[in-house]
């Protein structure tokens, strides 16, 4: 069973900022209780500032899979929408060491 990590970014339009740091600051705190879920953390870019990221760790790839289609997800997606400045990007990571050459 191989731990999955996942990096989410999501960017935010300007004037929903606060808003869009609580609600991703609760929604973190939620995820953290989900069967599965090893670590959930979010971040800002200092680089990019509205643009959020996410990095969850899942004990495993069915734990990731049945949290992103969970309903609490999906909602969050949805109401999300109006704030977003463009797509947010999902990336579920594989560890160097398992990447073939």
């Amino acid at each position: 069973m191989t731990r999955q990590v996942v990096v989410t970014t999501i960017p935010v339009l300007p004037e929903h900022h606060e808003t869009s740091a609580a609600a991703l600051s609760d929604f973190v705190a939620r995820m953290r209780d989900v069967e599965g879920c090893l670590g959930f953390d979010v971040y800002e870019s200092s680089a990019t500032p509205g643009s959020f990221v996410t990095i969850a760790q899942w004990a495993d790839h069915a734990a990731f899979e049945a949290h992103r289609g969970s309903p609490a997800v999906v909602e969050a997606m949805q109401a999300a929408q109006p704030f977003l400045s463009g797509r947010p990007t999902v990336d579920p990571l594989v560890p160097v060491d398992a990447v073939e050459p």
